[in-house]
């Protein structure tokens, strides 16, 4: 096989392995500080296409995602969104559904295990890496200490629904009991976009606030995440 030579019959190969070695020098020595979000993609898209020149996919996805990698990571978990991007394949979509995944097992994880205090301007972050799911209703406990240090993180989703079978009350207070919360915000979310308090959601809050008193644990509020907005069932009653 013929080798493959660039414009000025230089071995294509050899430029691209030297570069992929000067950009691991870089990121040895430095990470990925400085670096342009092009080239951080183009890196890390190495470890899924083993050989040859990065670059125009970097570009490529990064243009379809509108030049943001918090959307290009979303846009990996959208099922063959990413394909229609030239050079990308199923390898490569799995990849980076692989990083958006990981990344968000990471965040929850360090929320669990390191003492952050849950406030106004970290809330959105604190929702974001719960990683609750696109298609089908979650909801999730967040056990805070007396200082709104979050404690533990709790999913308490069971089956595809939020009421009847699919989140006993008691299970809630136990799990806060367990976890020694002196304070709980739960926050669930509307899949179909609906931004509206049910009398479900009331009933229900008020039913987990009153279990939660006998034991001396405050419900901060119930807040509901739907199509961007965030709805507090406290401020609704």
């Amino acid at each position: 096989m013929a080798e493959t030579k660039d414009k000025n019959g230089g071995d294509k190969k050899n430029i691209h392995a030297a570069h992929r070695e000067r950009m691991r020098r870089k990121f040895d020595e430095i990470g990925f500080k400085g670096w342009s979000k092009y080239e951080i993609v183009e890196y890390m898209l190495y470890y899924c296409i083993p050989r040859g020149d990065t670059n125009p996919q970097s570009h490529g996805l990064l243009d379809y995602s509108c030049g943001s990698v918090v959307n290009l990571l979303n846009d990996a978990c959208d099922g063959d969104k990413l394909k229609c991007v030239e050079g990308i394949g199923e390898k490569t979509v799995l990849y980076l559904r692989c990083l958006k995944e990981f990344i968000d097992y990471y965040r929850a994880e360090e929320l669990r295990y390191k003492p952050v205090r849950l406030t106004r301007d970290n809330f959105l972050d604190v929702i974001n890496s719960i990683g609750m799911s696109k298609e089908n209703e979650n909801i999730f406990m967040i056990c805070l200490d007396k200082w709104m240090r979050i404690k533990n993180i709790i999913d308490l989703t069971v089956g595809s629904g939020m009421y009847g079978a699919s989140t006993e009350t008691e299970k809630i207070v136990r799990f806060a009991a367990t976890s020694n919360a002196a304070n709980v915000v739960l926050v669930h979310n509307h899949p179909s976009g609906f931004a509206g308090i049910s009398k479900q959601d009331v009933l229900m809050t008020n039913k987990i606030d009153s279990l939660l008193k006998t034991l001396n644990i405050f419900l901060v509020d119930h807040y509901i995440i739907a199509d961007g907005r965030i709805l507090s069932v406290r401020m609704s009653t």
